[in-house]
């Protein structure tokens, strides 16, 4: 269930989105990087025999990045990471929107065997050093089967960096799950299944 909240943020998404082209070994397998529009282009296919394998292209400019990775496997000190999808993310002043859809497995995202699954939406809001957050879905995990994702919450660093202060984060598959983020600071929500308090769930 950590993974599924872990996966249920967008900087999960953020984080493939920004750091995908610097998994890639440059020296062996360089990445091609010209000028597209208003913005910067980025397209790698995997060198022949390497450790890398599928391809990557990526776009950024001031107001949108996105990436389509294609197969993707890389190979890093005997750990495998792979991934088929992609991730947008588009800016508008004080609104932005983020997308992914995409199989992910390796490096702590699950087993390569039965990869995770996600094809979730963001909405976020950044306001008076506040991020209002809405996300909407759905995930499937080895464990949990297909999930249906609904939730918002607040982000604010003035009250905690870590994790939401206050909202709600409802995942619904075989049993309903609630987490309510109280704003203690202290890594843990409220968690009910099917509408019985379970205590707290702590990551």
């Amino acid at each position: 269930m950590a993974k599924v909240l872990e996966l249920s943020r967008p900087d999960a998404a953020l984080s493939l989105l920004d750091g995908m082209t610097r998994r890639v070994d440059q020296a062996i397998c360089p990445v091609e990087v010209f000028e597209d529009g208003e913005g910067v282009r980025e397209v790698w296919s995997a060198c022949p025999g390497g450790d890398h394998l599928g391809g990557v292209d990526r776009y950024e400019d001031p107001s949108m990045a996105w990436m389509e990775a294609r197969r993707l496997a890389v190979v890093d000190q005997g750990e495998v990471f792979r991934m088929d999808g992609a991730v947008e993310h588009v800016v508008d002043e004080e609104l932005a929107s983020i997308e992914m859809a995409a199989t992910l497995c390796g490096e702590g995202w699950a087993d390569c065997a039965e990869p995770v699954q996600v094809d979730l939406s963001w909405t976020v809001l950044s306001r008076d050093n506040r991020d209002e957050i809405l996300v909407s879905g759905t995930l499937a995990t080895a464990e949990l089967g297909p999930l249906e994702v609904e939730g918002t919450w607040t982000i604010d660093p003035s009250e905690c960096e870590s994790e939401p202060v206050r909202g709600l984060l409802q995942i619904e598959g075989e049993r309903v799950q609630a987490f309510d983020f109280d704003g203690a600071c202290d890594g843990c929500a409220a968690w009910s299944v099917d509408g019985a308090s379970l205590g707290d769930f702590c990551e």
